[in-house]
């Protein structure tokens, strides 16, 4: 139910507010050496002991951990067995849950701001604009308490691989000099980056997510490439087939997190989505973009960005989203003592003082956009019926479309 979006929605928008207020955001994106092969075995017995796990059940975690064996076999050849002194099964269903167990206790051990998804660990600390050395300092101590924790959990942190991200935003960058930003670990000094990949998606740090429109272009622009080569081979339901399972993903993974970007990046996906309209279709390039969308079923990316929004809000009002996104996103039956007849369906908007920054954030542009929903929209009584009503209502105002406005 929870995933990498709710996490990236909280992080980015945490960014958005921060830039909005004058303040510059130090993230150091942590990264553990071999870390799911590096779970030690006793260590995680006793904190899952210390969590309730006891008796029969903590036995039969204690028979699937120990005395595992691993052995290769390449063309008939098998090497020896070898056995598995620490790391849990990759592969298996148990394997990320043991491995978020075992580093759940982080957070207990360090005053920094801490976002964990699995074993991707990112450190975010804020400071005024005119005073680095406090971010600098601040940034520092988190990340020399998390290497103290992950000293003494043999969990060892990758020093190469671990990357400072400042986030500058468009408005800001000309006051940043990113050197003043120092982060060492084991005397070590970490990389400054431009641009890092959390979660799948690309950071940048003017949160422009242009990085993150050229990745996703490129892939786009391979697959359907791919499906121009197959066509011939293939009638249109598994044309569609295709593109609903290798292509569509890619413009719609965490769309509500970069679809916030600028008009050019979107026309940028949409001019790759209308070419993958054409090659299912067979048509030339002429026949104008609504008549195939149309023909296919389909309505554009930034269209379905504004469903996937609504749906997270819609989520929100019925209770089923993590309590950091149910704090971040308030209701109005939360924020006001009186009680009207559609307090508890309506979103409060976020204060903020620049449309680049702040008003981009998932906070004020989905609470705009869901309090624009009919009501008797917001009240149907499931997230498929939701979805489905949002859908046909976009579709058939796409028909009197003669051309597509971002």
């Amino acid at each position: 139910m929870y995933s990498t979006e709710t996490s990236l929605i909280k992080l980015v928008d945490e960014l958005l507010f921060g830039l909005d207020n004058n303040r510059v955001c130090g993230m150091v994106l942590v990264d553990y050496r071999k870390a799911f092969d590096m779970v030690d075995h006793e260590l995680l017995l006793r904190k899952l002991e210390l969590y309730g796990v006891v008796n029969r059940e903590l036995a039969w975690c204690h028979s699937y951990l120990l005395d595992r064996k691993q052995m290769v076999r390449v063309n008939g050849s098998e090497s020896s067995e070898a056995l598995m002194l620490h790391g849990v099964p990759q592969g298996s269903i148990l394997g990320p849950l043991f491995f978020i167990l075992f580093i759940n206790d982080l957070p207990l051990y360090t005053s920094a701001q801490l976002d964990l998804y699995a074993d991707d660990t990112t450190v975010t600390a804020f400071a005024d604009v005119k005073n680095l050395a406090n971010l600098s300092s601040s940034l520092n101590k988190s990340v020399s308490e998390i290497q103290l924790w992950a000293s003494a959990n043999k969990l060892p942190l990758n020093e190469d691989k671990t990357k400072v991200l400042t986030i500058t935003g468009k408005r800001c960058v000309a006051n940043i000099n990113r050197s003043d930003i120092d982060v060492t670990v084991n005397g070590k000094q970490l990389s400054n980056v431009d641009c890092a990949t959390l979660l799948g998606v690309e950071i940048d740090s003017k949160l422009s997510f242009n990085e993150h429109i050229e990745k996703v272009c490129k892939k786009l622009a391979s697959r359907i490439a791919i499906l121009r080569k197959i066509r011939a081979c293939l009638p249109l339901k598994q044309r569609l087939h295709f593109y609903n399972s290798i292509i569509r993903p890619v413009m719609s993974y965490a769309n509500v997190v970069w679809a916030n970007c600028d008009k050019e990046s979107v026309y940028r996906v949409l001019r790759l989505q209308k070419r993958a309209a054409r090659v299912i279709s067979n048509a030339d390039r002429m026949t104008p973009s609504v008549a195939l969308f149309n023909k296919l079923g389909w309505i554009p990316f930034y269209e379905q960005h504004k469903i996937d929004k609504c749906i997270i809000m819609y989520k929100r009002i019925n209770g089923y989203l993590p309590n950091y996104l149910n704090e971040h996103l308030i209701l109005n039956n939360k924020r006001h003592s009186r009680n009207t007849r559609y307090s508890s369906i309506n979103a409060v908007c976020p204060k903020y003082r620049r449309e680049s920054e702040g008003g981009r954030s998932f906070a004020v542009s989905a609470t705009r956009l869901w309090n624009s929903i009919p009501i008797e929209i917001r009240k149907l009584e499931s997230v498929a019926c939701f979805k489905k009503t949002m859908f046909a209502k976009i579709f058939k105002e796409q028909q009197c479309l003669h051309h597509f406005i971002i």
